[in-house]
């Protein structure tokens, strides 16, 4: 079910809800990007202070409501592909809300699709600076996971051969960010952990040494909104420039804390000895001991057993039922 829903505020903003539960933000839009600059201090300018300059091409995968289109055109992205799974919310910028969000696919920037990402990625023969993956589908295993219903269906877009076939498609300084809402990101960061430990097993299969110099983190701390972390995969490692700028843009970004970097960017770290932090950058023997004694299931997920969003093992869930 695909609900949009007016919000009471002077920006007569919508809601997007996918099963009842928020999944995206639908703006107004005139077709002027100079009325954007809400996104100098949003967690979407991340990937792009980190780039120093608009991606040539990207690729958003879980385009939805039109959130980074946005943000992309903002930050002047001139060839911008987006990818929603779902027509009916394809519809909703095409057709249903199409005055209302300023005509998005059609403009020479954007070229939107409706299909399944990794399909589309694996299809595609060009090389993105930046591939931006937008929890596509979190919200909706969410709601089947709370509703008992297909609590094991399994996800394509976030195993250890999916983060290779992305790096695989990045340009020689492209990155690939990733989005994930959490409950509680201090108390309970499963997603962000299981994402971060699946991406070192990814740039390990393509011969990297040392994953925790390809990868960033940060993190939304709020007290009652629910959270969200930010996660930046590179196939070579960051520079000085890029730790440094993302420092500099996560020190922007409203509520928000780096978590990781490397080198002398570790310095940068909001949480000081958080999981994250330490499953980024630790050695693999560090790596393994935390996701073994970890309460939660956070190890590498692959097309095997593809079930990113089962965090308990079955013993336990029947344990707990009396």
């Amino acid at each position: 079910r695909v609900d949009v829903v007016r919000l009471p505020d002077p920006d007569d903003t919508r809601f997007l809800l996918h099963d009842g539960t928020h999944g995206s933000g639908i703006w107004r839009f005139d077709g002027n990007t100079d009325t954007l600059g809400r996104f100098d201090t949003d967690p979407r300018a991340i990937p792009f202070g980190v780039l120093g300059e608009p991606p040539e091409r990207e690729l958003i995968i879980g385009s939805a409501g039109g959130q980074e289109i946005l943000a992309s055109l903002y930050f002047d992205a001139p060839d911008i592909e987006a990818v929603e799974l779902n027509p009916l919310t394809v519809s909703l910028l095409t057709d249903r809300f199409a005055d209302y969000t300023g005509h998005l696919p059609e403009r020479p920037e954007v070229h939107l699709h409706q299909g399944d990402g990794r399909s589309y990625l694996a299809r595609s023969d060009r090389a993105y600076d930046l591939v931006w993956f937008v929890a596509p589908d979190s919200y909706a295993a969410t709601n089947a996971a709370s509703s008992g219903a297909f609590v094991l269906s399994e996800s394509y877009l976030y195993t250890a051969e999916m983060i290779e076939e992305t790096l695989e498609h990045l340009s020689d300084g492209g990155i690939m960010a990733v989005q994930f809402g959490e409950l509680d990101f201090e108390g309970r960061a499963n997603r962000t952990s299981r994402y971060v430990v699946t991406a070192r097993e990814a740039l390990q299969r393509l011969g990297v040494q040392s994953p925790g110099d390809h990868i960033m983190v940060a993190a939304h701390l709020t007290d009652d909104l629910g959270d969200l972390s930010t996660i930046l995969v590179k196939r070579t490692p960051f520079t000085r420039a890029e730790v440094e700028a993302f420092g500099g843009t996560v020190a922007q970004a409203t509520d928000h804390v780096p978590i990781y970097a490397p080198g002398d960017g570790a310095d940068l770290a909001g949480l000081g000895d958080h999981l994250v932090n330490r499953l980024a950058g630790g050695s693999d023997t560090e790596v393994d001991a935390l996701v073994a004694g970890h309460n939660r299931e956070i190890d590498a997920v692959t097309d095997d057993a593809p079930f990113f969003w089962h965090f308990s093992d079955f013993p336990d869930v029947l344990r707990d039922i009396t």
